[in-house]
């Protein structure tokens, strides 16, 4: 796996600021660098020679699918959290269909701060840290800006319930944007790289009800860098733990979709 040049394990005493790069890790302590810190990054505090290990939460949340369906709670705080899905896309991934991706997000007091997404099969990284802009390898990143539902490609994701009623209510929002003139709906079967899509400007809004915080963390980073907007389906602010999402290039057009969809709900990720 290739290293970014976002650093995956904040050096302790550092700032957010000052936390930039892999190189500034490298720097303050050049052994725990060297250390698996993606894939452990406490023991890697452990082992370093130079500083102790971090005390108390910081560097210590993790919220992510897999402990999730392990039963583990999802529970945003104040302190820094990462929220990962390691495989998005998961239906996708077993069918050796290639939109599959990685998604790592970063909160700190309930704040996205910045997100990476990794589309394994194309070898696109996306990354959009808050204040700092959005890229996909290196290249700047926009939304299309597009306001016209009529010229507007619409993405969504089915969900995963498929029981009768959510299945009408799902092709009912389908039907519903439709009927209101939108030139396309698409599925891709990756709510991550459908949204990362959007940042792009290849498409222009996007919904969907069922999906998680680790769906949501890094794409919403990247977005809104890209300039686009991420808000509730009611059209308010974006609850990460709502299951829920509107994201578009504009806000007319965020609440142009709001407005035509019925509620399917999912519940909370925070009270599962």
């Amino acid at each position: 796996m290739h290293r970014t040049d976002v650093c995956l394990a904040p050096a302790q005493g550092l700032t957010l600021s000052e936390l930039g790069t892999v190189q500034e890790c490298q720097k303050h302590c050049p052994e725990c660098f060297r250390s698996s810190l993606f894939f452990d990054p406490e023991n890697a505090f452990g082992r370093c020679k130079q500083r102790p290990a971090p005390q108390g939460p910081a560097c210590r949340r993790f919220i992510a699918e897999e402990a999730a369906a392990s039963g583990a709670k999802c529970v945003l705080t104040h302190s820094p959290t990462w929220i990962i899905d390691p495989i998005d896309g998961t239906c996708n991934f077993v069918h050796r269909f290639p939109t599959v991706a990685v998604s790592i997000g970063f909160a700190v007091r309930q704040e996205l701060e910045f997100g990476v997404i990794y589309h394994c099969t194309e070898e696109r990284l996306y990354t959009g840290r808050r204040g700092r802009g959005a890229f996909c390898n290196g290249q700047r990143l926009r939304v299309s800006g597009e306001t016209d539902l009529s010229k507007a490609l619409v993405l969504t994701e089915i969900g995963p319930k498929r029981d009768p009623a959510t299945l009408k209510l799902f092709l009912s929002n389908m039907e519903r944007l439709l009927h209101a003139k939108a030139h396309g709906v698409r599925v891709i079967g990756s709510s991550t790289l459908a949204l990362c899509h959007l940042a792009s400007g290849a498409a222009d809004a996007y919904y969907q009800f069922g999906l998680h915080c680790w769906d949501l963390a890094a794409a919403t980073v990247i977005i809104r860098e890209a300039g686009g907007i991420v808000i509730d389906t009611s059209g308010g602010p974006l609850d990460l733990m709502a299951c829920r999402v509107v994201a578009a290039s504009t806000r007319e057009m965020a609440m142009l979709i709001a407005q035509a969809l019925q509620t399917i709900n999912y519940g909370r990720d925070d009270e599962k």
